[in-house]
């Protein structure tokens, strides 16, 4: 699918602006994990959070988080699903480059 380069510029304007959303949305994930981990390593005592409130709520943060991330990483021109991985040049569904070929 050929687009004109002005739409592949906005295209990546787009993608680097969800990139970055999906990367700020990660961080409460791994605070809640991290906070988890070691309320159940220091059995409660540390910051006296038990592991029976920090685990569930690491658990809704990360469901939260998986969510946010299925909704907003999205192809701009077809909206599939991009996938896990972060750093793509194109959609794997329909095709259209996120960068310019002179980038690449």
């Amino acid at each position: 699918m050929n687009h004109p380069e002005g739409r592949i510029q906005e295209y990546q304007k787009i993608i680097l602006k969800r990139r970055r959303l999906v990367v700020l949305s990660s961080i409460p994930f791994f605070i809640s994990a991290a906070l988890a981990l070691v309320s159940r390593i220091t059995s409660g005592r540390f910051l006296g959070i038990p592991f029976s409130v920090a685990g569930p709520i690491s658990y809704v943060v990360f469901l939260a988080t998986l969510v946010f991330h299925i909704l907003v990483w999205r192809c701009p021109a077809c909206r599939a699903y991009l996938g896990f991985v972060a750093a793509n040049r194109f959609c794997p569904k329909c095709g259209v480059r996120f960068k310019a070929e002179s980038e690449e």
